[in-house]
């Protein structure tokens, strides 16, 4: 619309009200609502409107609770997955309040700690240097280093009646942690994969479909044994250190079949596995490479290329599906 045009609209307006004699009313009106001389009204933000949360730490007992007020209304408690116990309530709790509360609840809280103890993982420490021990598919492997010119892939396995297993990695691969670490998930993951091709047609038996999608999963907080209707069944990559027996119970309690072994027995296995915490590597192993001719750590010579029988591994990102996750929080209201 025009400028003039717009002009042209207030006036006639304007000229409308005065015809009927309406500004006199429309003064006054205005005049009552915001009074005569009203100033410009400054809005200023309310303190008691203003959400606070605090937090505090009381003990009860032999437990230590962490109080966290909001503006909530209700008072519940929480045991989180790491095994903190929290009590929610409004911003005027009290101690007594929290105290008394907890006092109720302390057998239910003693009943979440207990589980969290049981089902949460060890998490074991491997040191990467030569003669230290990782289980594959339930054997021991123990670890090598040795020199880059020696071999290309990143990890290879060895197996050998006589002079046991061995995992030989790359000097070059040791001297970077992470990737020393995802090496070796990478290589657990592999393993998997490679083993629930070989028992498909056991695993086809037992659901309605053949071609089943079988995939591990190199995430470290899944479970870790996971059956999807569409997606199929996924296994954590480090449920390759497990023996063939372990394995198949555990595929049984994915896919929600009889069980032939004890329960705690499985579950102790699983909460032993190493989840890929590895040690900063030695000192000596960063400043030079190893020759091809030093011995292990007891005593005995390392293998060689003509006394053994190699399965060469290389080393690729695994792709994985959805997996669910391995904990939930337990409330209690």
């Amino acid at each position: 619309m025009r400028p003039e045009h717009r002009d042209r609209t207030r006036t006639r307006r304007q000229r409308r009200t005065e015809d009927l004699g309406l500004q006199p009313a429309l003064t006054s009106l205005r005049a009552g609502l915001t009074g005569p001389s009203a100033p410009a009204k400054h809005h200023e933000k309310d303190a008691s409107a203003v959400t606070y949360k605090t937090e505090r730490a009381i003990t009860v007992g032999d437990i230590t609770i962490s109080v966290r007020t909001s503006d909530c209304t209700t008072l519940d408690l929480d045991v989180s997955t790491t095994g903190q116990v929290i009590v929610r309530g409004p911003r005027h709790t009290t101690e007594a309040q929290a105290t008394g509360l907890v006092q109720r609840r302390r057998r239910w809280i003693y009943q979440q700690l207990a589980r969290i103890a049981a089902t949460t993982p060890n998490n074991p420490i491997k040191f990467l240097d030569t003669g230290e021990v990782f289980a594959v598919l339930g054997r021991p492997h123990r670890l090598r280093i040795v020199p880059d010119a020696e071999q290309t892939e990143p990890i290879t396995r060895h197996q050998h009646p006589e002079m046991g297993d061995w995992l030989h990695m790359r000097h070059a691969t040791v001297t970077n942690l992470h990737i020393a670490r995802r090496t070796l998930i990478n290589f657990y993951a592999k393993t998997a994969e490679d083993w629930l091709k070989i028992i498909r047609p056991r695993i086809a038996a037992f659901t309605s479909k053949t071609e089943i999608p079988l995939t591990s999963s190199t995430r470290l907080r899944t479970t870790r044994a996971h059956y999807h209707p569409t997606r199929g069944l996924t296994l954590h990559w480090a449920t390759a250190q497990l023996d063939e027996p372990t394995l198949h119970e555990l595929i049984h309690r994915a896919l929600k079949l009889h069980t032939v072994t004890d329960t705690r027995q499985l579950d102790h296995a699983l909460r032993n596995l190493w989840l890929g915490n590895l040690s900063t590597p030695s000192k000596h192993l960063l400043g030079k490479q190893p020759s091809s001719d030093s011995t292990c750590p007891d005593g005995s010579a390392p293998p060689t290329e003509t006394a053994l029988s190699f399965e060469h591994v290389h080393v690729k990102p695994v792709h994985t599906g959805t997996v669910a996750p391995s904990h939930r929080k337990a409330t209690e209201r």
